[in-house]
């Protein structure tokens, strides 16, 4: 397996999108125990949580899981983003995530922070008429904002965002929740 896959599958391991992770591990011939026992060595190298004792993870740790980046560029920040003013922004692409790229930035002062999915450059915007027809590593947060506006609620913390919007159909309020890791796509669950 390459670095650059078994940093794939660590990304993999934070997902809550079962069903993708599975079909990826089934179409590799991979059990989900297998795909632990992986990203050890990834984990130990580039783990996106805070360990008390290790420095954070500097860009040349990640650089040896996925290559160079395909670009680097200014981070656009607003006024209440001051302490992470001058940070750049690195795009990766992966094999296992064809419809999107992979972000990194960097502060001015060397550690990574806000990994994310984005959208491919040159992809056409979404078009969202259904969220149930959403697709699941497919879409990014900013797609859906930009497509639909603000969310009617939503839940973050460090790697996750639950989200939802009140849509009619058929004469009945449904809540609708997307899911997502890393401001991507894992899953849209309906509500009653």
């Amino acid at each position: 397996m390459t670095t650059s896959h078994a940093f794939e599958f660590y990304l993999m391991t934070l997902m809550r999108g079962e069903t993708k992770v599975d079909a990826v591990l089934s179409s590799v011939g991979m059990t989900a125990h297998e795909m632990r026992d992986a990203v050890r060595e990834v984990e130990e190298d580039v783990a996106f949580e805070f360990r008390i004792g290790r420095p954070a993870p500097r860009l040349d740790a990640y650089c040896r899981h996925l290559g160079a980046p395909l670009e680097t560029a200014s981070e656009p920040m607003d006024a209440s983003a001051q302490s992470y003013v001058g940070s750049l922004r690195h795009r990766f692409r992966l094999i296992l995530f064809p419809d999107v790229d992979f972000v990194l930035r960097t502060h001015p002062e060397g550690w990574v922070w806000g990994p994310e999915f984005v959208r491919r450059p040159g992809r056409p915007p979404l078009q969202v008429t259904r969220l149930e027809d959403l697709e699941p590593w497919k879409v990014v947060e900013s797609d859906v904002i930009r497509s639909l506006g603000p969310f009617a609620s939503e839940s973050a913390w460090n790697l996750g965002k639950d989200v939802s919007y009140l849509v009619d159909r058929d004469g009945v309020r449904r809540e609708i929740w997307l899911v997502f890791d890393l401001a991507l796509l894992q899953r849209v669950e309906i509500g009653g």
